[in-house]
């Protein structure tokens, strides 16, 4: 997280305050930390993946590739869905947004548990399937024979 000094002028003194997100950059620089520390799992996905090294940076398609790191992961996924700017979207454009920059081993199911486990997503969740009514059952004499009690269910059209 980054804080700045800027309340001096509203509180008359040198308070901190922090800012919405983490910079890119430093988050960027954290996924280099990382590829570096995980050197040989990259060297390893480079011919299961076609992943590729350039400029000391792991990438697939122009993305930056995201070492086993949960942490990382979690941090990524804080900046691009968690954050107050961002608005929690769905799982879908939360993928969208990921994918754009970063790319890892099941990403799509990642980010699926993530979103899942988002306690802000789940309780604004819009509910888009009605409730169903609970069936009536008809009923019926124990010891009936086959058509001794017959029932009729009208439809009624309004």
């Amino acid at each position: 997280m980054r804080y700045v000094d800027n309340c001096e002028q509203c509180h008359g003194g040198p308070y901190l305050a922090r800012t919405t997100a983490p910079t890119t950059t430093s988050l960027q620089s954290k996924v280099h930390e990382a590829q570096e520390k995980h050197r040989t799992t990259l060297e390893e996905w480079a011919t299961m993946h076609s992943i590729q090294e350039n400029q000391d940076r792991w990438l697939k398609a122009g993305r930056l590739v995201i070492p086993p790191d949960e942490q990382l992961r979690q941090e990524i996924l804080q900046t691009l869905h968690d954050a107050p700017t961002t608005g929690h979207p769905g799982r879908d454009e939360t993928f969208t947004q990921v994918s754009q920059t970063y790319w890892w081993p099941g990403m799509r199911t990642w980010i699926t548990d993530y979103v899942t486990g988002c306690a802000t997503c789940q309780q604004n969740k819009n509910v888009t399937h009605r409730k169903r009514i609970p069936l009536y059952r008809i009923p019926t004499i124990d010891d009936a024979l086959p058509f001794q009690q017959i029932a009729l269910d009208p439809i009624v059209m309004a």
